[in-house]
């Protein structure tokens, strides 16, 4: 399944080279995260959590930042799906800090509540 998956992700995505190397490891811990918590997501909505790390990872290696996500939209994520959010994130620390800012966790956790709750 995972690399079904993978192969719609890349092919979507159109990243290359070391990106892609990136792209597959978070891509990877995603997958087995959320095979660990029991969450199952649609292979659609792994397109879409696909397509979000491959920006992740760009905006990451050209130094962007997300602008900061409104307090009280936080709040609505659960702190769970924040913090698996934020320990798939950090599986690609190292392309720079701003891959795991609260934003990028934020953006992520939207995709994994969503898949938790069946929208």
């Amino acid at each position: 399944m995972f690399e079904k998956i993978m192969q719609e992700i890349l092919e979507e995505t159109k990243v290359s080279g070391e990106d892609i190397v990136w792209l597959k490891c978070v891509v990877e811990k995603a997958y087995h995260t959320t095979k660990r918590i029991n969450l199952c997501i649609e292979t659609a909505r792994w397109l879409a959590i696909g397509v979000h790390l491959a920006g992740a990872i760009k905006r990451a290696r050209n130094g962007e930042i997300l602008p900061e996500i409104d307090p009280s939209i936080v709040k609505q994520i659960r702190p769970e799906m924040q913090a698996i959010s934020g320990e798939i994130l950090s599986s690609i620390q190292s392309i720079g800090a701003r891959i795991a800012s609260l934003s990028e966790i934020i953006l992520l956790a939207v995709h994994l509540q969503c898949a938790q709750d069946g929208f």
